[in-house]
């Protein structure tokens, strides 16, 4: 890889489309919520995950013939059951919206928190349109996209609308447990309806949470809020929090539209049925949702809506799981090929 036939270029560069960093400004860090102050107690975990750049997504179109990422990374968490490329890796498309195909994921040692890593290589010089997703669970100090020297950039092709979805959940919406950052299941909504997606996921930590309910309550002209956090909250913690957590994101947005999901199946949850419990945790945690959201919709709120996780994962949900809990690209994949028609079926 010739370096002198290479310009490396700013994210923050016209027309490049920089995403996932709501509260950034051109030149800032790359973090998903605004610093920890006084008046904005984040808990310690949440705090420290906003430096993770899950959700983060470049666009922009070129005739280069390759696409370098180099990148200094920081804070990471290193899962023993995910790859490496998903962690801390950046992945490419190429096409339009609709016509999008992987080409590429950032290459680099076990131990490398910089790297500068090819993810797009042709002899030809057509006009393309490039995706870039940023590392799950990692922080971004530093970006630079390399083209060709002499390539040509244009802004991407719009959103079919701007409004961002909001999604606030677990450690599987932040990505665990993807090869790569594309396979996440946000980005592949992002994808598949050609809308920005927000993913305000939290490994072990998002329960609930006020502070964090009028953090994301702030966000302006959202299209619709997506929670999904049952897993970390449990039994206990949505009964306290999902209906004061709604109510909350409803005094900023009395209108849009809000979708719960439950707990995807575990592994666990199938056994306990195959054994004769007929009301094995997932069960519960459905029930539990049904009971709030009808209390929600019978006091006048038609926007609010339930998912079941249940429904999610296919009747072999059990395969799509790596460790009895986080799932596999499989996984994600079903998760967004359920979620996607739900979600615009909400939208319009």
């Amino acid at each position: 890889m010739g370096t002198d036939t290479i310009v490396f270029h700013s994210p923050d560069t016209p027309p490049f489309r920089l995403h996932g960093f709501h509260w950034r400004k051109p030149g800032g860090e790359f973090r998903r919520l605004p610093l920890r102050s006084a008046k904005l107690p984040l808990p310690d975990g949440v705090d420290g995950l906003a430096w993770h750049a899950a959700g983060g997504q470049l666009a922009f179109r070129s005739d280069t013939s390759q696409v370098v990422i180099r990148a200094r990374l920081a804070r990471p968490h290193r899962i023993v059951r995910a790859a490496l490329t998903g962690l801390l890796g950046f992945d490419c498309y190429v096409g339009e919206p609709g016509r999008q195909l992987f080409c590429g994921v950032t290459t680099f040692g076990m131990d490398d928190l910089e790297y500068t890593s090819p993810v797009f290589k042709q002899h030809s010089r057509l006009m393309r349109e490039f995706t870039i997703f940023f590392p799950l669970y990692a922080q971004v100090e530093q970006l630079e996209i390399g083209l060709d020297r002499d390539a040509r950039i244009e802004p991407p092709t719009p959103w079919c609308d701007a409004r961002p979805l909001v999604a606030y959940g677990t450690s599987i919406l932040q990505g665990a447990c993807a090869t790569r950052p594309g396979m996440c299941y946000t980005n592949q909504l992002s994808r598949k309806l050609n809308r920005p997606v927000l993913n305000f996921g939290f490994a072990g930590n998002a329960r609930g949470e006020a502070v964090m309910a009028r953090i994301l309550a702030t966000i302006p002209n959202p299209a619709l809020y997506l929670l999904d956090y049952d897993p970390n909250a449990g039994e206990p913690g949505i009964r306290d929090t999902l209906y004061e957590f709604i109510h909350l994101l409803r005094k900023s947005h009395p209108a849009v539209p809000i979708l719960t999901i439950s707990k995807i199946p575990y592994p666990e949850d199938l056994l306990l049925q195959l054994e004769g419990n007929d009301n094995p945790p997932v069960r519960r945690l459905e029930q539990l949702h049904r009971e709030i959201v009808g209390r929600i919709r019978k006091e006048g709120d038609e926007n609010t809506h339930f998912q079941s996780g249940a429904e999610l994962l296919g009747s072999d949900c059990a395969e799509c799981s790596v460790d009895g809990c986080h799932i596999t690209d499989l996984g994600f994949a079903r998760m967004s090929n359920a979620l996607s028609p739900v979600i615009a079926g909400l939208l319009h």
